[in-house]
C-alpha cells in the first residue's frame, strides 16, 4: 500500500496476510515539504514502536527543548513532568539524522527566524539538533538512541543520498 500526497509517502510492507512477529506490519514513512519536517514531528510528538526513523536533510527540526514553542520545539505542548517525559521519549526514539555535508546553500524556503535559529543551512541545523539532543540526554542521564550519518560531497540530492553506501547505515535498525 502506498499513500501519496503533496507532503510525502507511506508504505506498508507485506499488507494483508503476512504479518511480522507480534502481529505488526513494518511501515516506512517519508515526508517532505512540511516545516518542521513531519518525520521529525512524528518522532517528537507521537509514541511509536518504529525500529528506525530516518530524517534526511529537512529544512528544520523539532528542537529538543521545552523553551522553544511548537512546532520548532516542544514548548506550549508539554510542561512540567509531562514535558520532561516527552523530551525523554523523543531522545529515546530510534532516530537517524542523515545529512549531505554539501547541503549548505542558502534556501529561501527555510529563511524564517525559527529555522535560522537552528543553523544557517540544512546541514548545520541537523548537526546542531543532534548535538543539542545528545548533550541533553547526557546531562539528564537518559538513553539516547539517535544516530548522525553524514555523506561527504553531496548536497540536497535525495537520489545520491539513497544510492550512497551510507544509506544502509542510516536505514538499518
Amino acid at each position: 500500500m502506498r499513500a501519496t500526497g503533496p507532503a510525502g509517502w507511506c508504505s506498508i510492507s507485506s499488507p494483508g496476510r503476512t504479518r511480522r512477529k507480534g502481529g505488526r506490519l513494518p511501515i516506512r514513512c517519508s515526508a517532505t515539504r512540511l516545516e518542521p519536517n513531519s518525520s521529525t514531528a512524528l518522532a517528537a510528538f507521537v509514541p511509536t514502536e518504529a525500529r528506525r526513523i530516518v530524517i534526511a536533510n529537512p529544512g528544520s527540526y523539532v528542537f529538543p527543548s521545552l523553551e522553544i514553542d511548537a512546532p520548532f520545539g516542544l514548548g506550549k505542548v508539554y510542561s512540567g513532568t509531562q514535558g520532561e517525559a516527552a523530551l525523554r521519549r523523543y531522545l529515546e526514539q530510534p532516530l537517524t539524522i542523515y545529512l549531505g555535508q554539501g547541503d549548505i546553500r542558502d534556501d529561501e524556503r527555510n529563511d524564517y527566524p525559527e529555522a535560522l535559529a537552528q543553523g544557517a543551512s540544512r546541514f548545520q541545523r541537523g548537526v546542531n539538533v543532534f548535538n543539542a539532543a545528545k548533550t541533553l540526554a547526557q546531562m539528564r542521564g537518559w538513553p539516547f538512541n539517535w544516530r548522525l550519518v553524514e555523506l561527504p560531497g553531496v548536497g540536497h540530492d535525495a537520489r545520491k543520498m539513497l544510492a550512497a553506501p551510507q544509506a544502509a547505515e542510516a536505514l538499518s535498525p
